[in-house]
């Protein structure tokens, strides 16, 4: 097995939703890096609940996928869990971010060397069930 790679930055980022928030130091890579909740120089922002969505987001699309993946996660706990006659599993903006955080996990396995296609099927799944985050309904 190789040695795991840093993770590079997108060649064409898109523009940041909130770029007051400051990026981590480093994108974490298990196996090649300090893991960010044992490491002094990760950098990893504290911020508010409603600020989850557009900061995972731009973790995401900047290439942050463990930490995109750990915001999306705070964000998804919050988020009630509801059931009704309606969706019996779970509630839809639930399911919406839980796609979203397996998309950012499997990107993640993906650069390591280990894809994982049923992940990614799950979450194109959860992305179709669910409804689209609004944070104004926490």
């Amino acid at each position: 097995m190789s040695r795991p790679s840093p993770i590079s930055p997108p060649d064409s980022p898109p523009d940041r939703r909130v770029p007051e928030i400051p990026f981590p130091t480093y994108r974490f890579v298990p196996g090649l890096q300090t893991h960010p909740n044992l490491s002094r120089d990760h950098g990893f922002p504290e911020i508010s609940l409603d600020e989850c969505w557009d900061y995972g987001w731009d973790l995401y699309t900047h290439h942050f996928w463990w930490e995109a993946h750990e915001v999306w996660e705070r964000l998804w706990k919050a988020v009630p869990l509801e059931r009704s006659e309606e969706w019996s599993v779970d509630h839809p903006q639930r399911r919406f971010i839980q796609g979203h955080i397996l998309l950012s996990a499997s990107k993640l396995l993906e650069h390591m060397g280990r894809p994982k296609p049923a992940m990614i099927e799950k979450a194109q799944r959860y992305l179709q069930m669910g409804d689209a985050f609004d944070s104004t309904q926490l």
